[in-house]
C-alpha cells in the first residue's frame, strides 16, 4: 500500500500541528468582495454595450442647428 491519504497527498509530508490552508484561488472564490467586483464589472460591460450608439458628442446634442454666419 502507498502512503497517501484520501485526498491523494503523501502522509507525513507536513509536520504535526501544521494546518494546511487552501490555495489563494479557492479562498478568493469564497470571498464576497470578489463576487461583488465581478458583478459590477459585468453590469458595467452590459450597460456599455447597450448604450454604444447613444453617446453624446462633445459640445452637446447634435439636434441644434448652427446659426448662419453674417456675410458681407
Amino acid at each position: 500500500m502507498s502512503e497517501h491519504d484520501d485526498r491523494g497527498h503523501h502522509r507525513g509530508h507536513h509536520s504535526e500541528g501544521q494546518i494546511e490552508r487552501p490555495g489563494w484561488w479557492r479562498r478568493a472564490h469564497r470571498d464576497w468582495r470578489l463576487w461583488v467586483a465581478v458583478g459590477l464589472m459585468l453590469i458595467g460591460m452590459i450597460v456599455y454595450l447597450m448604450t454604444m450608439d447613444e453617446a453624446v458628442p462633445p459640445g452637446g446634442p447634435a439636434g441644434q442647428p448652427m446659426p448662419a454666419a453674417a456675410g458681407p
